[in-house]
C-alpha cells in the first residue's frame, strides 16, 4: 500500500438504533475485532426487527456505497 494508506474491512452490523449498520475495521493493527464488537454483531442480526437484503457494493472516487433494502417484519403485508 502507498505510504499512509490502511487496509480496511467493512462489517455489516444489522439493524441497531444507536450505531450505523456498517462499520470499518483497520486490518493493519490489532485487534481487528474484540469480544464486545463480535457479540454485538452476533446479536444484532438475530434479533433484528427488519429483514435486510444486500444487493451490491461499489466505489466511486474515495467513497464506498452499499445498496440493500429492508422490510419491516412487524408490518402487515
Amino acid at each position: 500500500l502507498p505510504s499512509g494508506k490502511k487496509t480496511v474491512m467493512y462489517v455489516g452490523r444489522g439493524y441497531t438504533s444507536s450505531h450505523p449498520p456498517i462499520s470499518t475495521r483497520h486490518l493493519s493493527s490489532e485487534p481487528v475485532f474484540n469480544l464486545e464488537d463480535t457479540a454485538k454483531l452476533a446479536v444484532a442480526g438475530r434479533l433484528s426487527e427488519y429483514d435486510h437484503h444486500f444487493v451490491t457494493a461499489f466505489t466511486r472516487r474515495s467513497y464506498v456505497y452499499f445498496l440493500f433494502y429492508r422490510r419491516d417484519i412487524k408490518s402487515v403485508s
